[in-house]
């Protein structure tokens, strides 16, 4: 018997992945969770523990750990996308992790944790590096929103301005983020 090519193994995991998002989006979460188990399982063993694959299981499996309110689990698996985009990523995609992981700490609580996480994928950002840009950007409007959220609305100016100043670096102006980022940055205007 030969061995399943990796195309084949590829759309197995994709199915194994659509068949538990069916199940989530249709709210029969025990089921759902088998499959994304099960989905995670299958991507290690075809593709390796710190393989794309995993690393996209992570992600669903991190939506519906918050689903099911199970925040242990939901930040473990964060966690684990972060370790998996340092060893085999790009600053853009390490950078991404980080903000889900700060979304997550902040979302259960723990501001120092966020806090610290948004610097952490601000100091991977160069704005010499055009490729950083876009994660420049879209980090700065977080951490910003955070601070706002916090009511630290001082700081939270400081990191919109350069936001907005990252928005006018050379390349195309990216309109919905500047117009993000300048919303944002009202408010904290309004607050401070």
């Amino acid at each position: 018997m030969s061995k399943p090519s990796k195309e084949a193994e590829l759309a197995e995991f994709k199915d194994r992945l659509a068949t538990a998002e069916g199940h989530r989006k249709a709210e029969r979460m025990e089921l759902a969770r088998a499959e994304y188990v099960q989905a995670l399982a299958f991507a290690e063993q075809h593709f390796g523990a710190d393989s794309p694959q995993v690393d996209e299981v992570c992600l669903e499996l991190a939506l519906f750990y918050s689903a099911v309110k199970e925040p242990e689990s939901e930040l473990a698996v964060l966690e684990r996308r972060v370790r998996i985009r340092k060893a085999h990523a790009g600053i853009p995609q390490i950078v991404e992790a980080l903000q889900d992981l700060a979304e997550c700490h902040k979302l259960q609580d723990r501001p120092d944790e966020a806090e610290s996480t948004h610097h952490e994928a601000l100091d991977l950002c160069d704005e010499t590096v055009e490729a950083h840009h876009a994660s420049l950007r879209m980090t700065l409007l977080y951490f910003g929103m955070f601070l706002n959220d916090r009511e630290r609305h001082d700081e939270a100016i400081t990191i919109l301005e350069r936001g907005l100043a990252a928005c006018k670096l050379p390349q195309e102006v990216p309109t919905l983020t500047a117009a993000r980022i300048a919303m944002h940055l009202g408010e904290a205007l309004l607050q401070a």
